[in-house]
């Protein structure tokens, strides 16, 4: 199971961690665990919209919320990609208590090396980066 952030509750594009309603953010998650007892649970914090301070406390949240996952990034944002800072900042802090999922502008082998060895355990990524890297490979 995966869900964003919780927090896009007043209708423009600012989640719970950017406007500080962390208890709002925790009560969301903990219900969304509470529904789906079992299921993987992931959360897509969009770390590249996001501060270092506010991807700390989004980690936070997440742990706090009970999810399996804090992913960095839908990968919609093409300009904003996911980068191998922030994967290191979520691994700072989730500190063991969380896994990472790293999805958004990862394109070659060395990233997604540099990422795992960050902390990360799961990677995103479309078909189309997938074949692209695979060919990179095999040249």
């Amino acid at each position: 199971m995966g869900g964003w952030l919780p927090g896009n509750r007043h209708g423009d594009e600012s989640y719970g961690v950017q406007k500080h309603e962390f208890s709002y953010v925790k009560e969301e998650l903990l219900a969304i665990r509470e529904q789906v007892p079992s299921a993987i649970f992931k959360v897509i914090i969009e770390a590249p919209q996001l501060t270092e301070q506010e991807i700390c406390q989004a980690v936070d949240l997440c742990v706090e919320g009970r999810a399996d996952y804090v992913k960095t990034s839908t990968g919609w944002y093409p300009g904003c990609p996911s980068t191998v800072e922030q994967v290191r900042i979520m691994s700072r802090e989730a500190a063991g208590r969380i896994q990472i999922k790293a999805a958004g502008g990862i394109r070659s082998l060395e990233t997604i090396q540099e990422m795992q060895k960050a902390g990360c355990s799961r990677f995103g990524m479309g078909m189309r980066s997938v074949q692209n890297l695979i060919k990179s490979i095999y040249k």
